[in-house]
């Protein structure tokens, strides 16, 4: 008999209680031992996030998976996917990236990258990385109404950086099918209609103001030609001004002089110039006076061009601000998302005490509040859903008068305070 099996007999016989163990009535042997405890392992983390029911718990799953393999795929995937289930695609980012790294050809994440990147208004990056989505994703209706939006955006910005180009090769490969499905094809038309409705209304705006700066050019030509006009009127007065003082000096000088002009002759031809220089003086003062209130007239003409052109252009921005670009971004689709409306009731599930009453009180106050200040759409959703959430509390019963009725809650009196149901 070899080394190795006299040691297996060893241990069988120690298993078995051989070599005189005894042991006592109702206890177990001394070498009995607990059962090991399974590792936890990276399929656990993600079955664990996979029935996650909410985001902490998903992401303590997730954190501790990366702690086991910190580029597991599926891991990843499997993290990103119950983010967006749980209306969390903002948490979805950063898995959606890092699948990227690992996996390049994945449509969802590239769908996340470009659904984040939109809402924080970075288009051309959001235009990039969904380009990208629809390429594997041509039947995801977010994923084909979000490329149609950012294409008709791009297409109607000459000063928008040009699109990657990954996305150029792609977008080349796939327009022709994107424009084939309605939902990006619709998307693309509703956004393109609003540009078009914007220029229409910028064209016909800058026609107005180009007719109006045109007479405001022709009024202020005719003020700087009664300005010349005054100039030179008021030279011929200022001329004749100075004659008259002269030829009186020297009418002044004569008659103390007279042994000068004995016969006196030299000193009438002075008098009669300066009688018809002053009536001269005066004809040029009131031309100085009626050119001058043509002046007047002509700038308040010139005052009321500018002031339409200020109106009109006012005008145009009012109108532009009633036709916004709007756009709808959406996160792409996955099966079991929670689509707001759509979850289910609590009618069928036992109600809380103490805390849902206490809970849609709250929210029955806040709709209250938000009545109060004109805002009654988004009080009405606030009271749906409580009707939704808490059906059997005494809020929900006060919501749904409240719904019925139409009538918001009086400004001058709060929201009635709510008793916890027994």
């Amino acid at each position: 008999m070899n080394w190795r099996s006299l040691l297996t007999l060893v241990v069988l016989a120690a298993a078995w209680g051989l070599g005189g163990a005894s042991t006592e009535p109702g206890t177990r042997p001394a070498t009995a031992t607990a059962p090991a405890t399974r590792s936890y392992s990276i399929p656990d983390a993600i079955r664990a996030v996979r029935s996650a029911p909410s985001v902490r718990l998903a992401g303590a799953a997730y954190s501790r998976g990366n702690t086991i393999d910190r580029n597991n795929v599926a891991l990843h995937e499997a993290y990103m996917t119950r983010m967006l289930q749980l209306g969390q695609p903002n948490i979805a980012l950063y898995p959606a990236r890092k699948l990227l790294t690992l996996s390049p050809d994945n449509g969802t994440a590239w769908a996340v990258v470009g659904y984040v990147e939109a809402k924080r208004k970075r288009l051309i990056q959001a235009l990039n990385a969904t380009v990208l989505a629809a390429e594997h994703l041509g039947d995801d209706s977010a994923v084909l109404r979000n490329a149609g939006q950012l294409l008709a955006w791009h297409a109607n910005q000459p000063s928008a950086p040009p699109v990657s180009d990954a996305a150029q090769r792609t977008l080349s490969k796939i327009r022709k099918s994107l424009d084939e499905r309605e939902a990006f094809a619709g998307a693309y038309r509703h956004v393109q209609s609003v540009y078009d409705a914007r220029k229409k209304l910028q064209t016909e705006a800058e026609a107005d103001i180009a007719g109006i700066e045109a007479e405001a050019g022709s009024i202020l030509e005719t003020g700087r030609e009664i300005d010349r006009n005054i100039a030179s009127v008021t030279d011929q007065a200022r001329i004749v001004r100075d004659g008259i003082i002269r030829d009186q000096g020297e009418a002044a000088y004569l008659e103390e002089h007279q042994d000068e002009d004995a016969d006196g002759y030299r000193r009438l031809d002075l008098y009669r110039r300066v009688r018809a220089a002053q009536i001269q003086a005066r004809d040029l003062d009131r031309q100085i006076a009626a050119v001058r209130q043509r002046g007047h007239t002509v700038l308040a003409q010139l005052k009321r061009k500018i002031a339409s052109g200020r109106a009109r252009r006012n005008r145009l921005t009012r109108e532009l601000a009633r036709l916004p670009v709007r756009f709808e971004w959406s996160p792409p689709t996955v099966a079991g998302a929670v689509v707001p409306g759509t979850q289910p009731t609590t009618a069928t599930a036992p109600a809380v005490p103490g805390n849902s009453d206490r809970t849609a009180a709250e929210r029955f106050r806040l709709a209250g509040l938000y009545l109060q200040n004109g805002l009654a759409d988004k009080a009405r959703k606030i009271l749906e859903q409580i009707v939704a959430d808490y059906p059997q509390t005494p809020a929900a019963a006060k919501a749904r008068k409240l719904i019925d009725s139409l009538v918001p809650v009086p400004k001058n009196r709060k929201a009635p305070k709510e008793r916890n149901s027994p």
